[in-house]
């Protein structure tokens, strides 16, 4: 299973919820979605999904619903793509925390920048907004599938780069 794999099927989920919303918009506020512990879909739904991709990839998109859902009550709204684990949303700076501690480094115009357990990338992506494309950001993060999102998370910044690397192993004089 990829990422992108992932990414699709979580897609997929999310439209067929919107359309169950949409069919369903006099017995539920579609604001509130995101609040309550249904997925929203019908057996039929879910038997579209269960279908279309192995067992272990329809598990994984619908457990991040679930997650994305959690994710909603602790961050309110964040860049819709971000996926996480329960472990990483755990863990997670809260998304307004994350923005005030990337929006300290709006000032370097260029040079090299280290996070270190990034994690699923919450504090990186602020910090890669607030940064110029001559700054370099690189992440680090010791557990593979929450590098493999991180990776996945902060795809749209050029200047980031995510290793799934122990921090105890880094040589930064030779990075520099």
């Amino acid at each position: 299973m990829t990422i992108i794999e992932y990414q699709k099927a979580y897609e997929e989920i999310i439209t067929l919820q919107k359309e169950y919303l949409k069919t369903n918009k006099n017995t539920l506020q579609q604001t509130h979605y995101k609040q309550l512990g249904s997925t929203f879909l019908t057996s039929k739904q879910l038997k579209t999904i269960r279908d279309k991709h192995t067992a272990t990839l329809s598990s994984k998109a619908l457990a991040q619903v679930d997650i994305q859902k959690s994710a909603y009550l602790k961050h309110g709204k964040i860049p819709e793509h971000i996926l996480f684990t329960r472990q990483s949303l755990e863990q997670s700076t809260q998304w307004t925390v994350a923005q005030i501690h990337g929006h300290r480094y709006k000032k370097i115009k260029s040079g090299k920048i280290a996070d270190l357990g990034c994690g699923v990338g919450i504090d990186s992506w602020a910090i890669a907004q607030n940064i110029t494309h001559e700054t370099k950001l690189t992440a680090y993060e010791l557990q593979a599938e929450e590098a493999t999102l991180a990776t996945h998370n902060l795809k749209k910044f050029s200047n980031v780069t995510v290793k799934n690397q122990n921090i105890f192993d880094i040589n930064f004089k030779q990075t520099e």
